[in-house]
């Protein structure tokens, strides 16, 4: 996906699911890319999304006042702009790992979505739901995160002093080749 600066989407790509349809949007001011499905975010807070929508994660169209959408492998997450955040797709039809769980969420600044959803909180720490089948929701303890990014089974935070945290399975191969590397 690529967003044009006249607010048009380009896509290239795998198109069984039309994920790629997103000719006739306008007005776009970010787009995310899941793995079935396509999400854009329009200068008014609405949202749109074209692709599969087996688990219900392209049933946007009622979402107002969103500030930042993220796409998820069957879901999509959005922040509203009073820093809640809202979430529809697979939790508990195909794909049953709570990531859609952020109702309690506040003072969102930032989401990204995989196999689970982190979102990042306008005091630098970090909170997550889904997927932590490797650790990549252990994220508690995080502090001083300006930024965060997911991957399938893991999860990076950018502190503030330029350093980066992670959690998941990067992690725990990363701890393996140290224990278990030949010369």
């Amino acid at each position: 996906m690529g967003l044009e600066s006249d607010g048009t989407v380009v896509a290239v790509g795998s198109n069984n699911y039309e994920q790629r349809d997103v000719g006739g949007w306008t007005d776009i001011t970010q787009v995310a890319a899941g793995y079935w499905h396509t999400v854009g975010l329009e200068s008014n807070g609405r949202v749109v999304a074209v692709g599969s929508n087996y688990n219900g994660q392209c049933d946007v169209g009622g979402w107002r006042d969103i500030i930042q959408v993220a796409a998820g492998e069957a879901h999509t997450v959005g922040i509203k702009d009073d820093g809640t955040v809202v979430a529809v797709g697979a939790n508990d039809i195909l794909i049953d790992y709570g990531q859609c769980d952020v109702g309690g969420w506040t003072d969102i600044t930032q989401v990204t979505a995989s196999w689970h959803t982190v979102g990042l909180k306008d005091d630098g720490t970090v909170v997550a739901a889904g997927n932590s089948e490797l650790g990549q929701c252990n994220v508690g303890g995080w502090t001083d995160i300006t930024q965060v990014g997911v991957g399938y089974g893991h999860t990076l935070g950018l502190k503030d002093d330029g350093t980066v945290v992670a959690a998941g399975l990067e992690v725990e191969l990363a701890k393996w080749d140290l224990i278990y590397a030949t010369p």
